[in-house]
């Protein structure tokens, strides 16, 4: 949808952006959460890392889940089709070391 893709063009920038500001050694830390619009299900968390390590080169270094303990509020659904995102996620991102994650297809 073009409201994802807004969203990962944000994500996609700060990488980019902390690529160009760190140093060798430097971390980078992102809070992302997965998400459903317009019933389709985004895995964000795996997108912006395939972008991260594909383009960029950093290396993911660590991942943090993070539970939700208030209900999440739900607009306009009349019929649950996913499951509901109750977590989001602390990547950890390295300028040192090698992408791990890029799978080449065969």
């Amino acid at each position: 949808s073009k409201y994802h893709q807004a969203v990962l063009d944000l994500y996609f920038a700060a990488g980019s952006e902390a690529k160009r500001v760190l140093h060798d050694e430097g971390v980078f830390i992102v809070k992302v959460g997965d998400e459903v619009s317009s019933n389709t299900q985004y895995l964000t968390h795996i997108q912006i890392t395939n972008y991260y390590e594909r383009e960029l080169g950093f290396y993911t270094k660590d991942l943090f889940v993070v539970e939700r303990h208030n209900t999440p509020s739900v607009s306009g659904m009349h019929n649950q089709v996913h499951a509901r995102k109750n977590h989001s996620f602390f990547m950890v991102y390295s300028m040192n070391g090698e992408p791990q994650n890029i799978i080449e297809s065969s």
